[in-house]
């Protein structure tokens, strides 16, 4: 990079980071507070009362969950206390400024002009669905920016080929599998066992560099295996999910007569949200088993409330639910056997919600505080970046604009097939190549997760992978720019080759 341009990108990202910061004292003064709240009942959280006091045990004991995201929680409420509330606020504050910082370099590495970069990035870290993320104790800010880390770190490595920058790539593709359980160890592995196909020359460089990321997943795999028995986490919590989106499509009359037959368990006549208010309803169908000793695994409930805090919020890590969770799988597989339609309803149901608003979720309904406060900017919002004209209705321009992102990045990809095959080292078209198929294939991931798997809050999932959508945009941007510069000077050239022709300039 030339001096001149070494001095512009610097200055982009001072006013990114800048814009960042002076935005969020304005979001303040509009009353916008961070959301805590959910520490207190979400089903991914441990007890915040173990937390403080048994943390190592239940973290070792965790079944649901991968560990870190609940290790961050008790870490923060040990070393901060009364003060937790705002150890993650700032903690949070940062991760939003750092995914900032992250897309503007990104899009500068892929070729866009510093302040085409700065212009898209600002325009979505300062926006109000931003602002709700941000402002949420929640996992999926912090899983973005590791997205978007990621991709940012696999072209550093691609442009250096240095073993620590792969081992960084690596090593925040496996501790975003240890805070999120979509991104499954199988999503590492195959992530590292595509790149190291396509960098034939390099497979030994990145065969050591995988070597502890891989370990460290394998070792909580390991532990999984020694402590309960199987080596993934998150269990019950897939067998309800799909046991909702096929098993509650079927008509309630026609579920209680395939009861009767023996063909589905008693669960299945169960409302819909028995495991997040009444699970003692579990109790008539299946015994609990003997306690274990660890109040992770033997509470039915926490020791915090939700709502108006009347109700204690059901404890989800509980072994019972183990038991539970067979029983929709095994309803689940008679579902989709016999009786599929309901679930493909609920596909086609999910691909719309796909493209909604990120801010059209649960835990973000305009009811909420937040969100409250926000209502107004919201709506204009989606609607000028979205094409969404009230909540609930479809988001056109979403409709219209991401799957042309994703076409486009495809169309790229095709045309640089041979650079991407190459054997040859440091090559521009190469590292775009690769570095698109990282991000085409993390869209694809999340989009066939929520729409194949989740009953709710696809367009959550998809806020997962804004930031590498943004790139394309950036991309595809810059791509419309240049075509139009060219246009211009082949126009100009044109008209200045007429003049000169011209019967006048002739005589």
């Amino acid at each position: 990079m030339l001096p001149l341009e070494r001095r512009r990108s610097r200055l982009g990202l001072v006013l990114v980071v800048l814009g960042c910061l002076v935005a969020r004292p304005i979001y303040l003064l509009a009353g916008v507070r961070f959301n805590s709240t959910p520490l207190g009942f979400y089903i991914q959280y441990v007890d915040p009362l173990l937390l403080r006091e048994r943390l190592v045990e239940s973290l070792l004991h965790l079944r649901d969950q991968p560990p870190l995201f609940n290790a961050y929680l008790g870490v923060v409420l040990k070393l901060f206390g009364s003060h937790a509330d705002l150890a993650f606020a700032a903690s949070f504050l940062l991760a939003g400024v750092a995914l900032g910082a992250t897309v503007f370099r990104l899009l500068e590495r892929l070729g866009v002009s510093t302040w085409l970069a700065a212009l898209i990035t600002l325009t979505w870290v300062d926006g109000p669905v931003f602002i709700l993320y941000e402002n949420w104790l929640f996992y999926m800010l912090p899983v973005a920016l590791l997205l978007a880390l990621g991709a940012l770190w696999l072209h550093r490595y691609l442009t250096t080929r240095r073993t620590r920058d792969a081992f960084g790539f690596f090593l925040i593709l496996a501790v975003a599998s240890l805070t999120n359980g979509m991104f499954h160890p199988v999503w590492v592995v195959s992530v590292i066992g595509l790149l190291i196909a396509l960098e034939r020359g390099h497979r030994r460089r990145l065969a050591r560099a995988a070597l502890l990321p891989l370990a460290l997943l394998g070792g909580l795999m390991l532990k999984n295996v020694l402590v309960y028995g199987e080596p993934s986490t998150g269990r019950f919590m897939r067998q309800y999910d799909l046991a909702v989106v096929t098993v509650q499509r079927v008509p309630l009359p026609v579920r209680k007569k395939l009861v009767a037959q023996g063909k589905l368990s008693p669960v299945s006549v169960l409302p819909f949200d028995t495991p997040y208010f009444h699970p003692e309803r579990y109790e008539s169908i299946v015994p609990r088993p003997p306690p274990s000793g660890i109040p992770l695994l033997d509470d039915p409930r926490k020791s915090t409330g939700w709502g108006d805090g009347k109700y204690r919020a059901v404890n989800w890590h509980q072994q019972y639910f183990l038991t539970v969770g067979e029983l929709y799988q095994s309803d689940t597989a008679y579902v989709l056997r016999h009786l599929p339609g309901g679930y493909l309803k609920q596909v086609g149901t999910n691909i719309g919600a796909y493209f909604n608003p990120s801010d059209e979720c649960d835990g973000l309904e305009r009811d909420r505080p937040n969100a409250k406060e926000l209502k107004r900017a919201l709506e204009v919002y989606d609607l000028v970046l979205a094409g969404q004209t009230a909540v609930g209705r479809p988001a056109y321009l979403h409709l219209l604009i991401l799957p042309a992102l994703f076409a486009f990045a495809l169309f790229r990809v095709w045309k640089q097939r041979r650079a991407l095959l190459a054997r040859a080292g440091v090559s521009r078209r190469h590292t775009e190549a690769i570095v698109l198929l990282f991000i085409l294939g993390n869209i694809t991931w999340c989009l066939v997760l929520a729409v194949a798997i989740s009953f709710g809050d696809q367009s959550r999932y998809r806020y997962l992978v804004t930031a590498l959508y943004l790139v394309l945009l950036g991309l595809a941007a810059e791509r419309a720019k240049r075509w139009v510069t060219v246009w211009r000077r082949r126009r100009s050239r044109r008209l200045a080759l007429a003049k000169f022709d011209s019967p006048a300039n002739l005589r």
